[in-house]
């Protein structure tokens, strides 16, 4: 068997060290004898023989060897590992160096921190529940905790010494707060109170965004709190009052004539009685001189505290019928002519008594929304939509909107001759242009009677009843009567906004012809002619083709906005814009 064959010695052409060449590797074809002589059993020649005693014998002193070079081999790599992370971290640190980021001025940095502060809002509806839903006591704590702490903004405050001194140093992103006092008891209180109170410090004076929530069993034992937060009414802005009881709110006494910057007020008590203790608790804001929004949810005869008569947005939830008299006295407080009105009926099982013969509200409202809720029969909601048009007068109104939301049993009904004398007494011939009737019992005859009525509507938004009633207002007779015509005879003359809930029962042809006339120049100056074809999904079919398309190119010439949509089952009144 021939011997191994020493490897061509060399160096390295870049150190001039030797390279590493071993003296015994293996030939493969001195492999392959080999292990034909094992699988075989046979006996190996001398020559054999005396290689692998030869091997046997060097091997290990050439595997010390090749040990020696591994480990140096590993320093040299393990050195450059090392100075590539060092190369490494000096390239994250020139370009953070160089970043664009850096040369962002604190207003703008502040701007950003501000998407992190905590959302405390209820939305459209101030009672809705502070916190994540269903979850154990002990979360729920931490939650609260993290929310008063402001934890997203203190996590960012650790990227580096000028984020940290720039949020711990603004006001602002310390501006909001929100409290659900059913936490604000155990052993976690006495934590809680001291991250309340640096929140607090850190605010400065900064006007203040406060939510203050009490319900359930354990309300009364964090009560403590409210005196706390009534020192700082002076930075109040926006409030949001959330409480089972008025009594929850007497030790807020302190903050009467100390609002100078509040200008938006949510109160909302669950349960109405005793009367007397939600008019001491609404006193306290008698003297709001920045106030102009204002939300509530409780009995209308507290609302003689307040000043109504300043107010641009007044949002009332849930009256029942009873109080319906107190509500009317109080629209008549409501003077502002730029003021909005929202009102939530809530008609429920209760029986409506009738009050004696009274001589109509005048109210300056622009803007009066009324919503049915829980018309569980409509013979209970007629008598209640027949007191709000009979004993109201708005001499400047200038968007209607009569609302039943498509989850309600039946649909709003419509007084129609009371109506046309309420249109009579407030000329809304001279300054209505907005109207919207979503889910209201009104006929097409009605329908087209009331629209003749109202010669400057420009906006109108209607609905198909689809449950309860079945009445289709969006028919081809319909968009007949809205098509212009020469002679100014259509309704609606001056449309630029039409939106239909519907189950598309109108002939397409028919609706082309309408939105096309629509669109002449002149006609709707304000803009393009805007369609908003909102479809019931259980009534869904698809538009001709060739009318899609057309409004498609109507669209990229900048003529006409359209849409073509499902309808929600339940949309928020405070969705559009008046």
């Amino acid at each position: 068997m021939a011997q191994p064959v020493p490897a061509e010695g060399g160096q390295c052409i870049s150190c001039g060290i030797p390279i590493f060449q071993s003296f015994i590797l293996p030939q493969l074809t001195h492999k392959a004898e080999l292990h034909k002589i094992v699988r075989s059993n046979d006996f190996p020649t001398h020559v054999q023989a005396s290689h692998c005693q030869e091997i046997i014998s060097s091997a290990p002193a050439e595997l010390d060897r090749y040990e020696v070079e591994i480990l140096r081999l590993r320093a040299i790599l393990d050195k450059m590992e090392h100075d590539r992370a060092l190369v490494d971290d000096y390239l994250r640190l020139c370009r953070y160096t160089v970043s664009p980021i850096r040369r962002l001025p604190s207003e703008i940095l502040t701007e950003i921190f501000s998407f992190f502060l905590p959302a405390i809002s209820g939305g459209t509806d101030p009672s809705s529940t502070l916190g994540t839903p269903g979850l154990k006591h002990e979360d729920a704590v931490e939650e609260e905790l993290a929310r008063v702490a402001n934890a997203d903004l203190l996590r960012i405050s650790q990227v580096c010494p000028r984020w940290h001194q720039l949020i711990m140093g603004t006001p602002s992103l310390w501006s909001v707060l929100g409290l659900n006092l059913h936490l604000w008891h155990g052993p976690s209180r006495g934590r809680m109170m001291a991250v309340l109170q640096s929140s607090l410090e850190r605010g400065g004076d900064f006007p203040l965004d406060l939510r203050v929530q009490v319900r359930g069993l354990y309300g009364h034992n964090a009560l403590a709190l409210i005196p706390l937060l009534a020192l700082y009414s002076r930075r109040w802005k926006k409030v949001t009052l959330s409480v089972d009881y008025a009594s929850q709110l007497r030790a807020l006494s302190s903050v009467q004539g100390n609002l100078p910057l509040l200008e938006t007020l949510h109160i909302d008590v669950q349960h109405r009685v005793p009367e007397f203790t939600v008019v001491e608790v609404t006193s306290y804001f008698t003297v709001a001189p920045r106030l102009t929004q204002l939300w509530y949810c409780g009995k209308p005869a507290a609302l003689c505290k307040l000043p109504l008569e300043q107010l641009q947005l007044f949002v009332y939830l849930d009256v029942l019928p009873p109080d319906l008299e107190d509500l009317f006295s109080t629209m008549g407080r409501l003077s502002n002519t730029r003021c909005n009105c929202q009102i939530r009926v809530r008609v429920d099982n209760a029986d409506f008594q009738p009050a004696i013969e009274s001589p109509p509200v005048v109210s300056h409202v622009s803007v009066l929304e009324l919503c049915g809720a829980d018309i569980l029969e409509p013979d209970r909601a007629e008598p209640l939509v027949t007191k709000f048009v009979t004993r109201l007068t708005l001499p400047f109104l200038v968007s209607l909107q009569l609302v039943c939301h498509r989850d309600q049993w039946f649909p709003l009904p419509w007084p129609h001759l009371e109506f046309q004398a309420l249109s009579h007494r407030s000329s809304f011939h001279s300054h209505l242009k907005h109207l919207r009737l979503e889910s209201v019992s009104i006929t097409e005859a009605e329908l087209f009677q009331t629209l003749s009525g109202l010669p400057l509507l420009q906006d109108l938004i209607i609905s198909d009843v689809s449950e309860g009633d079945e009445k289709e207002l969006v028919t081809s007779s319909l968009l007949q009567r809205l098509t212009w015509t020469p002679d100014s005879t259509c309704l609606v003359p001056e449309l630029s906004f039409l939106e239909c809930h519907t189950v598309l029962r109108f002939d397409d042809t028919v609706f082309r012809d309408f939105v096309l006339s629509r669109l002449k120049p002149g006609r709707n100056a304000a803009g393009p002619f805007e369609v908003d074809l909102q479809w019931y999904l259980e009534y869904h079919r698809e538009l001709d083709p060739e009318v899609v398309a057309q409004f498609a190119e109507l669209q990229s010439q900048g003529e006409l906005l359209f849409s073509n949509t499902e309808s929600p089952l339940f949309r928020s009144s405070y969705d559009y814009d008046v």
